[in-house]
């Protein structure tokens, strides 16, 4: 009897996780309420408020987790969270568990955001916990960026090269 390998998931279907809006309900979107809410601290900041996310998985054969966190003032941020071999199990933790709890944060307080994934995780600092957590990162730090109109390198110390030799 020969052991045929299991197939790679070409395809997920995705939830939108997003706050409910006031004015008008979106048909595609989930309303689900953070089971906690934000800190105080969080609430009283400047910075756009995590309004909603969304999870992607793609490329047919290998696939890669991509996760998309929306804000109030109309920028998104991207992170990786793609986790070979586990993707079904980073995408179940980011929409099931993660998602709902930063809804209503403040964008901008990414190391508070951190410090709250990973120490009160349920599952504490495996591989499916940290590559979620990475993709949050990934995304709060890009939305920081977008919104500041600079590039990421200069909020975490600025450029170190001016080029980059690559393989051709």
């Amino acid at each position: 009897a020969s052991i045929l390998p299991k197939p790679r998931l070409s395809y997920l279907p995705t939830r939108f996780i997003m706050q409910p809006s006031p004015s008008a309900a979106t048909p595609a979107a989930t309303p689900l309420a953070p089971p906690a809410a934000p800190p105080a601290a969080a609430l009283h900041s400047a910075g756009p408020k995590i309004t909603g996310a969304r999870v992607f998985v793609t490329c047919p054969g290998r696939n890669f987790v991509t996760l998309k966190i929306y804000t109030d003032q109309g920028v998104y941020g991207l992170g990786d969270a793609t986790l070979n071999g586990r993707e079904l199990a980073v995408v179940s933790y980011l929409e099931d568990h993660v998602v709902p709890c930063l809804i209503g944060r403040d964008a901008f307080q990414i190391e508070d955001i951190w410090h709250y994934l990973y120490r009160g995780a349920y599952w504490r600092r495996g591989p499916v916990t940290l590559s979620a957590i990475a993709a949050v990162d990934m995304a709060l730090w890009d939305i920081k960026g977008k919104a500041l109109g600079t590039p990421v390198y200069n909020l975490i110390g600025g450029k170190s090269r001016t080029g980059v030799m690559v393989y051709g």
